[in-house]
């Protein structure tokens, strides 16, 4: 078969804490476990040309980004509503996944938002930054870092996890959003890098969409010997 395709939505100006990187992490997962995959770097003129990909990784971008008018583009919302509607497999971070709903500034503005799920992202003035943040999801506890200034309120879907420490969406005691094929989360590190367990039950939702099963190669558990010692590094470094 051709390689698998993960692409990445402005892998220059959406990756703000390296958030772009899940994507080199997912192809490199694949790749140690003998299935072809690559990276295609996604710009406004490749997603309206609807170029075609297995999965999306969308980044955290700044402020500025956020309100850039090459994000509202209806042809990059137009991508993303279909990739949405054919249940391509998406993560999104901070940010990036704000915006998939509708979005309110800190000075009471609306900022032009995708407006493809039921959530709504508040800007305030406090930054939340948490060192070794945690989440409890179906697939295990997430862990990372997370640096936001945003309060998230789900209208009707569900939550990636429940935060257990940290900060999350700022309301519920919740983080993340799972809405059909779309995960999103606050959490930096890159999320697959620190919690392989996630990106393995990614990488599986990707192939079998494909009509493939995911077969985790050996190859994978000294590197992921690395991510669990960075986890409990993080976890001892907790901030309050």
């Amino acid at each position: 078969m051709s390689a698998v395709r993960i692409g990445v939505v402005f892998p220059t100006t959406f990756n703000l804490n390296a958030d772009a990187a899940n994507a080199q992490v997912l192809v490199k997962r694949l790749l140690l476990s003998d299935v072809d995959a690559e990276v295609v770097p996604l710009d406004i003129d490749a997603m309206a040309a609807t170029v075609s990909v297995d999965a999306l990784i969308v980044g955290s971008g700044s402020s500025s980004n956020v309100s850039a008018p090459e994000t509202a583009s209806p042809r990059v919302r137009d991508f993303l509503k279909a990739a949405l509607l054919a249940e391509t497999p998406i993560l999104a971070v901070s940010n990036g996944f704000h915006l998939w709903g509708s979005l309110t500034a800190k000075d009471g503005q609306t900022i032009a938002g995708w407006d493809l799920v039921p959530a709504h992202t508040l800007f305030g003035a406090t930054q939340h930054v948490t060192i070794g943040v945690q989440v409890t999801t179906a697939w295990g506890t997430l862990v990372g870092v997370e640096n936001h200034n945003a309060t998230v309120v789900l209208d009707g879907c569900d939550p990636l996890g429940t935060v257990t420490h940290g900060v999350g969406n700022n309301s519920g005691g919740v983080d993340g959003i799972h809405f059909g094929s779309l995960w999103g989360t606050h959490i930096h590190g890159p999320v697959f890098a620190m919690n392989p367990f996630l990106a393995d039950e990614f990488a599986s939702r990707v192939l079998g969409r494909l009509g493939l099963a995911y077969a985790r190669g050996e190859r994978l558990a000294e590197l992921d010997q690395l991510s669990v010692g960075t986890s409990e590094h993080l976890v001892r470094l907790q901030t309050p």
